[in-house]
């Protein structure tokens, strides 16, 4: 599906969730307040596209306690990140640092001004230059193909459905069943938004589109298993109304309603397409510089 017309789809399917359940609850109760649950339907699905817009960004570096980073150990992912964007004729994201040991990036940023770039400690220390490199271009190919608009949306869209569950978030009662009751009541209406947001078949475009900024796809392949190695050690709390976000599968079915959001394509299958599109890649050049064409 294209880009705009999954936007396009998002954005409706938003306004007529809404729409169509508070018309139905002010409904069962008199005609006039159908239509003001309507109204304010129609309020809340505008409002969850603004903050896509405006407010997702802030809200993901506070629950992923990701403040801006510029020096220390983020002084070379500034660099790189700088690079990379000059060259793609893109303005620098803004990059946040997430100090968390599993190795995670993510971007998000419906304009591609206001672009955020969130990377874990783990992915800046667990992979080399190159990789990093490669793991970025993933990332900026992402905003430069206008993809954000509709992960942003089915984000912001899961984030206000999810709300409740926070009251839950100071309770430490062990499994704390009110946070799991919570989710599992409101996590397939939250989990809608997210899957249909989810990039799936985009991850193997910004696969490509990185494999062929750097001519082959084997550092974006080796970025890829170093990280799913580590992020087996190191799992990572992730927000499920962001999870789809991520480069990588950051949940597993054991976190607690966690089947819900699981959107990825299975990292393996990711490996072999690069590293089989890299062997295409140096099979041409060979048969290029013997001239067989």
């Amino acid at each position: 599906m294209k880009t705009h017309l999954k936007s396009i789809l998002i954005i409706a399917v938003t306004y007529v969730f809404f729409i169509s359940i508070l018309w139905s609850l002010g409904k069962s109760i008199d005609t006039v307040f159908g239509l003001i649950g309507a109204l304010l339907g129609f309020i809340i699905a505008t409002g969850c596209i603004l903050f896509a817009i405006y407010g997702l960004r802030d809200a993901i570096a506070k629950d992923l306690e990701a403040p801006r980073v510029t020096g220390g150990l983020y002084a070379e992912i500034n660099r790189i990140v700088a690079d990379m964007s000059y060259k793609e004729g893109l303005p620098k994201p803004v990059i946040y640092g997430a100090n968390d040991h599993a190795p995670h990036a993510l971007s998000v940023g419906s304009s591609i001004k206001s672009v955020g770039l969130f990377v874990t400690r783990g992915l800046v220390e667990g992979l080399n230059e190159d990789e990093l490199k490669a793991y970025i271009t993933h990332e900026l190919a992402h905003i430069k193909r206008g993809d954000h608009l509709a992960a942003d949306i089915g984000a912001a869209v899961a984030y206000f459905i999810l709300l409740p569950t926070r009251l839950f978030d100071g309770i430490n009662d062990g499994e704390n069943v009110g946070k799991l009751l919570s989710l599992l009541i409101l996590g397939p209406f939250a989990a809608i938004f997210v899957q249909l947001a989810a990039y799936r078949g985009l991850d193997y475009d910004a696969d490509k589109f990185a494999a062929d900024i750097h001519g082959q796809g084997y550092s974006l392949a080796s970025a890829l298993n170093n990280g799913q190695k580590d992020i087996r050690k190191h799992p990572i709390k992730v927000p499920h109304y962001c999870a789809h976000l991520f480069t990588v599968e950051p949940i597993t079915a054991q976190t607690q309603a966690g089947v819900f959001f699981m959107t990825h394509v299975p990292t393996p299958k990711r490996i072999t397409r690069l590293k089989r599109l890299s062997k295409k890649v140096i099979n041409k050049a060979i048969y290029k510089s013997k001239g067989i064409t």
